[in-house]
Formats: structure tokens, C-alpha cells, sequence
């Protein structure tokens, strides 16, 4: 019995070390915003990355994609951290403090958008020029290659949504029966992209088609649309996807929606960044490319594409859950064998 008993304790020992084992390194990740619900999907991928690696991460970004993240970056670069995945929100903004960051020691990983500038390692994101492009093809077989379109521009300096509205209008040149009436910034949020369409609808009077190249602006156009009561005669194509998109292609509101894989985008980040760390990554600047799936309401509740719409809530989970209960398994065993053998 005392034999069984110290195994069981040497057992337990090595658990305990196991289950309590600390992170090697600590990487932060700042998103665009803390706003869209689609950095809600990319932190569920980096927590996912970071449990199965036994990191830690820090997480934090301005709420609003039109606020600077320099202060963000400024604040890790006084933390003790090993490497920093960001998504950058404008393409030269933040070369200077990165180059700070990158001087002191730490990795740096790039995703969803590109950054001017060299200091960074590896880049992950959607094939933001091709999405663009498909979106367009979409569009024009919708309005049979005929019409008066829309493009509503998101943000000045916003790598990922610029490479997707020149795709776009790239397409858009290959058909001389759409005539582009629209093509200007609509602004950061689903307020502002419904207001600034309230008043522009005023001002044109045939709309047959419309883009909108991220989330918010996609819901502030099929809002500002309903409130006219342009729901059924506009062909609308978008990008990105909530409950609220979902609902709407599925009520024939939104015709399709180019759908990332935001959770595969922070789980890669962190994974590329941890093996730059082991140096184990295949080559410096590796650049990375998701593919972006159109979403119509043909598809939309397909067995292959309903388990890329929302968060799961089993996403994200590692063994530690299963750890702590053998953990507390043990402890009972343990306790019946000691009280036995008194």
C-alpha cells in the first residue's frame, strides 16, 4: 500500500508540473478594432494558437479602426513581450515605432494587412485584390454585365480594404455596361456608412448595383437600403459576415458576402510568430494567403460553409479543462488510498 501510495504521489507531482507548467513566451495581439465582430473571430483563433502552444498573449486595440494603434505598440514596447502580431489599421502609421520594437528584439508579424516599411517577419491575411475581383465578377453577372453601380470606399490608408476596392474596379473595366456613379470614402462604422448613404441615395437616382468592402460598411448599406425601401431592387455584394449579414442573405437583402477566415488568420498569426521565435519558420517575410469564399444564399446553409459563420463556442478550448479534472481525480484516489492506510 505505502508503495502504490508514493507512486501515486510521484504520479500526481508530474502532473501538477505538467498542468502548471509555465508559458514560454508572451505574444500581444492588436487587432484594427475591439469593434467588428470580425476581431472577434481572430482573438478566438489566437487564444486557440495560444492554448495549444502554452503562450500567452496580450490582447488589446482602440475600439474604433479610425483611432491610432501607435500608442498600443508604444505600450509593448515598454512590456516584456516576445512578439507582437498586429493588423494594421493604415499602411505607414506605425513604420516608426515597429522599427522601435523591432530594434529592441521582438518578432513582428503582420496580419490581415500589408504595412510599408521591412520590420516585420511574416505576413498573414486574405487575398484582399482577388476577393475584391471575385466580388466584382459576382456583381456583374447579378446586374447581366448592365448598369449603374456603387462603390463604397472604406478607409484612406487601410491596406487589406484598398487592395479589395481596386480589385473591384479593376473588374468592373472589363464590362463597358456598368457605369461606376459612385466611388468615394463612406467612413469607419455602420453609423456613418448608413448616414452618408441616406444622403448620397438623394443624389443619384438609378442605382442598380453596389460593393461594400468590409463588414461595416456592409451593414450600414443594407440598413440605409431598407430605411428607402431599396431592399429588392438594388444587387448588393459585400464582405464579411455577422448575424445580422447572415439573416440578410438569407431574406434576400444582401445578395453575397466575400466570407474571410478571420479565425484561421489570428490562429496562423500567433503559430507564425511562436515559430519564428523556435526558428522554425520556413523563410523570413513569408507571406501567407487565406482564401476568401463567396457566400450567396444559395450556399449560406451548406455543410461546408455553416461552420465558418459564428463563433463556435468549442472553439478556442484546450486539454487544460480535462487536465484539471484528472487532476481532481487524482487528488480523490489519493485521499482514499491515505485514509485506507491509516
Amino acid at each position: 500500500m505505502r508503495y502504490a501510495y508514493s507512486l501515486l504521489v510521484f504520479l500526481l507531482s508530474i502532473l501538477v508540473t505538467y498542468s502548471q507548467a509555465k508559458p514560454k513566451y508572451t505574444i500581444a495581439v492588436i487587432p484594427k478594432s475591439t469593434n467588428h465582430i470580425y476581431w472577434d473571430y481572430v482573438h478566438v483563433g489566437a487564444k486557440q494558437a495560444a492554448k495549444e502552444l502554452n503562450i500567452n498573449i496580450s490582447w488589446a486595440g482602440p475600439r474604433d479602426e479610425s483611432q491610432s494603434q501607435v500608442g498600443y505598440v508604444q505600450r509593448m514596447l515598454e512590456s516584456n513581450i516576445s512578439a507582437l502580431v498586429i493588423a494594421p489599421n493604415h499602411q505607414s502609421n506605425l513604420v516608426p515605432i515597429t522599427e522601435q520594437l523591432v530594434a529592441s528584439g521582438v518578432k513582428v508579424v503582420l496580419i490581415d494587412s500589408g504595412m510599408d516599411g521591412s520590420g516585420y517577419s511574416s505576413f498573414i491575411a486574405t487575398d484582399n485584390y482577388q476577393a475584391g475581383s471575385q466580388a466584382g465578377e459576382y456583381l456583374a453577372k447579378l446586374l447581366n454585365q448592365q448598369g449603374h453601380i456603387m462603390l463604397l470606399r472604406y478607409k484612406q490608408g487601410n491596406s487589406s480594404t484598398m487592395l479589395r476596392e481596386q480589385g473591384f474596379l479593376d473588374t468592373m473595366k472589363k464590362y463597358p455596361g456598368l457605369t461606376l456613379v459612385y466611388d468615394d470614402y463612406v467612413g469607419t462604422s455602420v453609423g456613418s456608412t448608413y448616414h452618408t448613404l441616406l444622403r448620397v441615395f438623394k443624389n443619384i437616382p438609378k442605382v442598380d448595383g453596389i460593393f461594400a468592402p468590409n463588414e461595416s460598411s456592409t451593414t450600414g448599406l443594407i440598413r440605409a437600403l431598407k430605411k428607402k425601401g431599396l431592399s429588392s431592387k438594388v444587387k448588393t455584394v459585400g464582405f464579411d459576415i455577422s448575424q445580422e449579414l447572415a439573416k440578410a442573405i438569407k431574406r434576400g437583402k444582401l445578395n453575397g458576402t466575400m466570407l474571410q477566415q478571420p479565425i484561421e488568420i489570428g490562429y496562423l498569426g500567433v503559430k507564425q510568430a511562436y515559430e519564428i521565435l523556435e526558428n522554425k519558420a520556413k523563410t523570413n517575410k513569408e507571406k501567407i494567403f487565406t482564401e476568401a469564399i463567396l457566400i450567396t444564399r444559395k450556399n449560406i446553409n451548406s455543410k461546408d460553409i455553416k461552420p465558418l459563420l459564428y463563433i463556435s463556442s468549442k472553439k478556442g478550448k484546450s486539454n487544460h479543462a480535462n487536465t484539471e479534472d484528472l487532476l481532481a481525480k487524482f487528488f480523490v484516489l489519493l485521499r482514499l488510498l491515505y485514509q485506507r492506510g491509516q
